[in-house]
């Protein structure tokens, strides 16, 4: 399972399709699949398994609902606007998208889970691990620490970075390198 980051690219996308690997999108980063070629880009849709958002994903999040992918949709303390939006948009669907709610506090909350993570990225990979796929078998794309990546979204630079920290911080956790 390829985890799409914000950072991600068309060339790492290219690549990933040259084998039999389903993709996970962390948020907006699903968008880079439009700026593919067109026969290559619904290849690259068809084997995005779902997207993991805080609904603050720009248009990458709003073509994957529209395309009717799976929202593992998180809820946090300032994103009910966006969420209410987001939740708008896939009722308004003909085929409305599956919707998994997600939430990060140490409490059990019914309806919603708690797969762990902090930013989209981590928290697909975390999403990914929760499902049982083993660490061996996750493979990241467009996860940068150094820099916002172009599908980031909506977001303050300077605060993106500071998470970014934390991000790599639970990937190092899980055993990863970033």
């Amino acid at each position: 399972v390829a985890i799409l980051g914000a950072a991600i690219t068309t060339d790492e996308i290219e690549q990933v399709l040259q084998s039999n690997c389903l993709m996970i999108a962390a948020d907006g980063s699903c968008g880079v699949l439009d700026k593919l070629p067109n026969s290559v880009s619904e290849r690259a849709w068809s084997r995005l398994v779902c997207i993991v958002s805080d609904a603050d994903g720009g248009d990458g999040t709003v073509a994957a609902v529209k395309r009717g992918v799976p929202v593992i949709l998180h809820a946090h303390g300032d994103n009910s606007e966006s969420w209410s939006e987001l939740l708008e948009l896939a009722s308004s669907q003909r085929s409305p998208p599956p919707i998994v709610l997600t939430h990060q506090t140490p409490k059990s909350i019914e309806g919603m889970h708690n797969p762990g993570g902090f930013t989209d990225g981590d928290r697909a990979v975390c999403f990914a691990r929760a499902l049982g796929v083993e660490r061996d078998n996750i493979l990241l794309l467009g996860t940068r620490t150094d820099i916002v990546g172009e599908w980031s979204g909506t977001t303050n630079p300077d605060r993106k970075l500071v998470k970014l920290q934390w991000m790599a911080e639970v990937l190092q956790h899980l055993g990863f390198l970033v």
